[in-house]
């Protein structure tokens, strides 16, 4: 998948995402590389990045989800009386 349906997927994931509160922009990129550059470097905090780049990113997109899951607990347990 890529180009446009992968454009479109994301939009629908940014519609979805404001139920939880999140704001999401998206920011299309002609060049993976320059999308997982991005994501490297944090100038973004996600990425949806296809084939073999996606592998060389696994451990970071792993602690990455690591993070937000660990954010969204302490989100949870703030809400708690």
């Amino acid at each position: 998948m890529g180009g446009i349906a992968q454009l479109t997927m994301m939009q629908d994931y940014a519609v979805g995402a404001k139920q939880w509160g999140a704001d999401i922009k998206l920011k299309p990129h002609a060049d993976e590389k320059l999308a997982t550059n991005d994501f490297k470097s944090g100038k973004c905090d996600g990425a949806a990045i296809t084939r073999i780049r996606a592998r060389l990113l696994l451990s970071l997109s792993l602690w990455n989800f690591i993070k937000a899951c660990a954010l969204k607990a302490s989100y949870a347990d703030s809400l708690l009386p």
